[in-house]
């Protein structure tokens, strides 16, 4: 496994999202409560702790997840791959892939094609995305976004990655420099 090269700070998700996933957080400690509520008044006490069991089981996964989708943020530069960690997905892309021409940052959502239309695999909050998403040109991409610029690079035979890195044009940078080392090899 190669060790990154360089690692870029992510922009910190917005309050909004934060705020949002602390309340959505709270819903499987809800569904908990009136499980044990349930089961107090149970006439059936075996089958109601199995219930509690389960929703128990389910609200520390569910919790655990959420807590993970925000917190889990990075992106390395390695000698041979580009990886971007976002919550509980991580996208390996070769570095050879990435058409470094074709990259663009900008402010997020200035140009159609970076909006997300329809969230395909990940989470979705007002200030955060990670995961897979289906875009408004009808591209699939990998999306780890926040507030900020983004930086989109296409990525030859696969869908693109938009991330949001507080400095994209040192991560474009870096992938230049990259490109050009192996170019010049």
């Amino acid at each position: 496994m190669d060790a990154p090269l360089r690692t870029f700070e992510v922009e910190p998700p917005s309050q909004t999202a934060v705020l949002l996933l602390g309340a959505t957080a709270a819903l499987p400690v809800l569904a908990l409560l009136v499980a044990l509520a349930l089961l107090a008044h149970a006439s059936r006490p075996v089958e109601a702790a199995a219930a509690f069991a389960v929703a128990l089981v389910v609200g520390l996964v569910a919790a655990s997840f959420m807590l993970l989708s925000l917190r889990r943020r990075a992106i390395e530069l390695t000698s041979t791959q580009l990886i971007v960690k976002a919550g509980p997905f991580t996208r390996r892309v070769p570095r050879s892939d990435i058409d470094v021409d074709g990259a663009r940052v900008s402010p997020l959502g200035e140009h159609p094609d970076s909006h997300a239309r329809l969230k395909l695999f990940g989470a979705a909050l007002p200030g955060y995305r990670a995961g897979w998403f289906l875009m408004r040109d009808g591209q699939r991409a990998f999306l780890m976004t926040t507030t900020g610029r983004a930086l989109r690079l296409p990525v030859r035979d696969q869908p693109a990655l938009v991330v949001t890195p507080v400095q994209p044009e040192a991560l474009l940078d870096a992938l230049r420099g990259v490109a050009s080392a192996q170019a010049s090899r």
